[in-house]
């Protein structure tokens, strides 16, 4: 599942030859989910991370080894603090669209 979402996750944020590198997006935006103590603030953070992630559609590259461990720490994170499997699937399924 947490696959399911990094996959998705980074797929609709990259697309090769552009020039903004969002390595460092990705891993500031796992940072905040893992700050995160409860499910209100990791979906608020996911919530920001859609919008991020679709407004760099297209127009973005990264170190793929880099941003795929954010993506997935976030991920990780944010069902620490309480986001179910369910909310992250709608999450990727959002992001796929």
């Amino acid at each position: 599942m947490i696959r399911c979402f990094l996959l998705l996750a980074i797929g609709v944020a990259i697309a090769a030859g552009c020039s903004k590198d969002i390595t460092r997006d990705f891993e500031q935006f796992a940072d905040r989910a893992c700050a995160c103590r409860d499910a209100a603030c990791a979906n608020a953070v996911l919530t920001e991370f859609a919008r991020f992630a679709k407004d760099a559609e297209g127009h973005a590259h990264n170190d793929e080894a880099r941003t795929n461990a954010a993506a997935e720490r976030m991920a990780k994170c944010a069902m620490k603090a309480g986001v179910s499997a369910q909310d992250l699937m709608r999450l990727a399924n959002k992001l796929a669209q």
